[in-house]
């Protein structure tokens, strides 16, 4: 533990004789509040919430109308089918779009779906949701009946792919969802991350607070599978290069196969 002196109470920056006032600052904006409470305060969330916390998701302006996206995934995290009782199927769609404002590409929630489907039904629902919003990629993890709806889905001719999960370096385990959860969260703190607030009557849809509610709930919640669909997707994006955050460098250094990278995540 700790020397007698060097001992400070939950709040308090740990071992704060180590660290200076721009230290600190860097730290801050490297990591999360979360991350950072945890890792320096001795406090595993701060304030005003957890991981993926409320205040971050950006309101689509009730007066403006939706960004035109240039890029649309749909992610999908499925059930056991001998579950069922217990766990859903969940899918979120997401618009990327150029914010001019910002000089960058930010994200947008669409829509979502959430029940608990058989199979079959699964994968007819699956077709019409591809159908109504023709999305560029359909992201789904390969587990429960992920494997088979992606090799149904693609005998129809839907782009569906598999989300590839990310390996320690150091152990070469899966990444666990916590730590994903984790790795993902960075981009709605910086304020990348809109959703669609209001119908085409003005009148402020309650579905997107669902999707913000069970996000900002983790990883104390019931449920779970909606957040899997979000982090997926900001994950996925972020990987092909397409999401940035400000605390990324401001010129990307020269990498010959970025650009075929880049091609593998989108094509």
């Amino acid at each position: 533990c700790c020397p007698q002196d060097q001992r400070t109470e939950p709040g308090e920056l740990l071992w704060n004789d180590r660290w200076d006032e721009e230290d600190i600052a860097s730290l801050k904006v490297d990591l999360t509040p979360y991350a950072f409470s945890g890792q320096y305060l001795q406090r595993p969330s701060p304030g005003e919430g957890g991981i993926l916390n409320r205040t971050w998701w950006q309101k689509w302006p009730k007066a403006k109308m939706l960004p035109e996206c240039d890029f649309i995934i749909q992610v999908w995290d499925t059930a056991y089918e001998e579950r069922e009782e217990n766990d859903y199927s969940a899918m979120t769609t997401w618009g990327i779009f150029a914010n001019e404002e910002r000089q960058r590409d930010e994200v947008i929630l669409l829509s979502r779906f959430k029940d608990r489907l058989g199979f079959p039904a699964l994968k007819k629902k699956a077709r019409a949701l591809y159908d109504e919003y023709e999305p560029d990629v359909v992201l789904i993890e390969p587990k429960a009946s992920g494997k088979s709806l992606i090799q149904e889905l693609r005998r129809g001719g839907v782009p569906a792919r598999e989300w590839r999960t990310e390996r320690s370096r150091a152990t070469g385990r899966e990444v666990d969802k916590t730590a994903r959860t984790h790795a993902a969260s960075i981009v709605l703190y910086d304020a990348c991350v809109w959703y669609v607030a209001y119908n085409g009557r003005g009148e402020e849809l309650q579905w997107p607070l669902e999707v913000i509610e069970e996000c900002a709930a983790y990883p104390k919640g019931a449920h779970d599978d909606l957040v899997d669909t979000c982090t997926m997707a900001w994950l996925h994006l972020r990987r092909g290069w397409r999401l940035t955050v400000d605390s990324d460098p401001e010129d990307e250094p020269e990498d010959p196969g970025k650009a075929d990278r880049r091609q593998a995540a989108y094509g």
